[in-house]
């Protein structure tokens, strides 16, 4: 697991970035959000993503409700279930595909 190069905190799904200086550097979340305005993410060495089982969303590992996240195949990408299809189910008007549908 990659460590925040500010707070040594992290997990698997840790942002790559590039400073003003040029230099790349690893970031958590919670020092992303204070350090924004210096900082540009980058592709890292690995492009993470997951695909939900009910909306067939592509969201962030951080998105799938914990429990139902799982390697799911193809690209070694994750799936489960989101967090919105929890909430709200995946019927429209919510659902990324609904959004598509009606043109908004």
């Amino acid at each position: 697991m990659d460590r925040c190069r500010f707070c040594g905190g992290g997990d698997r799904w840790i942002k790559t970035c590039r400073t003003l200086s040029d230099e790349i550097v690893r970031c958590c979340d919670p020092c992303y959000e204070t350090l924004r305005k210096v900082l540009v993410i980058v592709p890292g060495e690995h492009t993470v993503f997951a695909r939900c089982d009910s909306c067939k969303g592509f969201v962030n590992p951080r998105e799938i409700v914990p429990g139902t996240l799982r390697p799911a195949g193809w690209k070694e990408a994750y799936g489960g279930t989101c967090r919105m299809c929890v909430l709200y189910g995946s019927e429209p008007p919510w659902n990324f595909r609904a959004l598509e549908w009606s043109g908004y």
